[in-house]
């Protein structure tokens, strides 16, 4: 009897651990977290799980076995484009580009790349950075209205002269790409010491198609990011263009505005984004393509927090430029209009309705009633920024009034709304104050600041990520089988000491 009961608990120890810990852990974002938070755990775990995901490897091809299974996991139909490509070594290379896609309310489309191979390093930076950066944006827009359909693509080949990429772009039909908006290209962005955008031709003389670059520097700027063009040090790559290589060289041969975003370092070495970083034990400032420095665990001695930091803003901005993204005509205004900055009450001319950002498919998140007041702290011909519960919105410029409307209420002094800004202003809130727009700006302030990020983020980082990474009904698996065990111990000792 004694050791039936045995077996029993030892059986259900077993099960518990079996069902906690071995599992498969796929992380579904759920609206409460952080930006950044995701992006890290993918990035740690595609580099530990599949290191040396060189060209044409078995790592390469396990490394998008598991991503396709992930993706389809987040809720996403998956298709594969196999590549061959003659090399200029005369070798033919194989390879496949992973593609998924987020319908929108057009068909016109936003493009998202990264390529997930890498050189003989764990490519941590390069390039498990702009994967995972891809696959947090997917998570946190699959159930979000958009405008534009969003293509991902996960390039193959990558470290060979962009193949995947270029692959993409030569099978394409002209149908296919006259329907491409934009393209954005994800790489290194983790551990450079700046954050950098680049967008634009340059044909040696002049830039051409700078509106997406100049948009994301605007929206960047909006929010407070430290994420901006490279210093001008360098005149054959004149801000805001690209240095070196990478997928969105295709795209910008075929004719498509691109973005992309690369963290780096132009201050110093040959002034362009190889060099990388001025940390003391890398001499010539290259991380990646590098064994010794291109992996987490070097990262994080070197620099705890900045992958948590990096992979942050980046996200918010991305996360920004796909909700509110306009293409800005050539024929009329190149550069976003600037925001004059005030300090006033206002009175709404009608109800109009209070938006996360300055665009019309940009989530509601309150009523202004008519003749109501509320203060403003910036506007153009278009927008009005305005303080409402302590957030920054947005209303159109056109319903808002400097005139006080006959038997309006007054807006309590500006000074006493800034001091008090917490509290509810006069504002009708509707129901969609829970929507996830709101929760977004909840989270914009739980980001960590320049000044403790570091230390904040580096306790974050081997924690959160991980238990972020296991589905809930895991937890309550657990949890009834620990109380079954418990329960077995518990019968199991009563009845021994009393069994006679």
């Amino acid at each position: 009897m004694i050791l039936k009961r045995l077996r029993v608990c030892i059986v259900s120890l077993a099960t518990f651990f079996f069902l906690f810990l071995s599992v498969e852990k796929i992380v579904l974002a759920d609206d409460n977290t952080r930006y950044g938070e995701d992006a890290v755990y993918y990035m740690q775990y595609l580099q530990d799980t599949y290191p040396e995901r060189i060209p044409e490897s078995s790592q390469t091809r396990s490394a998008g076995d598991w991503l396709i299974r992930e993706i389809g996991a987040i809720g996403y139909q998956v298709t594969e484009e196999n590549v061959t490509w003659p090399g200029d070594d005369g070798h033919t290379y194989y390879g496949r580009n992973i593609i998924f896609t987020k319908k929108g309310n057009t068909e016109r489309e936003i493009v998202i790349g990264a390529h997930y191979d890498s050189v003989d390093t764990n490519g941590a930076d390069d390039n498990a950075s702009g994967v995972a950066l891809l696959l947090e944006t997917a998570i946190r827009i699959i159930d979000v209205d958009t405008n534009y359909t969003i293509r991902f693509i996960l390039f193959d080949l990558g470290e060979y002269q962009n193949v995947g990429s270029q692959y993409h772009i030569s099978q394409a039909s002209q149908e296919y790409l006259d329907n491409i908006a934009c393209y954005i290209n994800l790489d290194t962005l983790a551990m450079g010491d700046s954050m950098y955008i680049y967008g634009g031709s340059f044909d040696g003389s002049s830039t051409s198609r700078t509106w997406l670059v100049e948009q994301a520097a605007a929206t960047a700027e909006d929010m407070g990011l430290n994420i901006g063009f490279h210093p001008d040090v360098n005149e054959a790559y004149p801000v805001p263009t690209k240095a070196t290589g990478g997928d969105q060289e295709a795209f910008d041969q075929a004719g498509i505005p691109y973005l992309f975003m690369n963290a780096s370092n132009w201050v110093g070495g040959n002034y362009d984004d190889s060099y990388q970083t001025d940390y003391e034990e890398v001499s010539d400032g290259m991380m990646k393509h590098r064994k010794a420095y291109d992996n987490w665990d070097f990262y994080m001695n070197a620099f705890p927090g900045r992958a948590y930091e990096h992979l942050s803003g980046y996200s918010r901005l991305l996360d920004r430029l796909i909700r509110n993204l306009s293409e800005w005509s050539t024929s009329s205004v190149d550069v976003p209009l600037e925001y004059e900055k005030v300090n006033e009450a206002v009175w709404a001319t009608s109800n109009v309705k209070i938006r996360e950002n300055s665009s019309t498919n940009s989530e509601e998140i309150a009523i202004l009633k008519e003749g109501e007041p509320i203060l403003r702290v910036g506007y153009n011909k278009e927008w009005s920024k305005v303080k409402y519960e302590g957030r920054e919105l947005y209303i159109a410029s056109a319903y808002l009034t400097t005139e006080k409307p006959e038997g309006a209420e007054d807006l309590p002094t500006i000074e006493t709304v800034e001091e008090e800004e917490s509290e509810p202003t006069t504002v009708s809130e509707t129901k969609d104050q829970e929507s996830e727009s709101t929760v977004d700006l909840k989270e914009t302030e739980m980001i960590p600041t320049e000044s403790n990020s570091q230390s904040s983020s580096s306790k974050l980082e081997p924690i959160l990520p991980y238990l972020s990474g296991i589905e809930m009904k895991y937890y309550i698996i657990g949890g009834i089988v620990f109380v079954a065990v418990i329960s077995c111990i518990i019968v199991f000792l009563y009845q021994r000491k009393h069994r006679y």
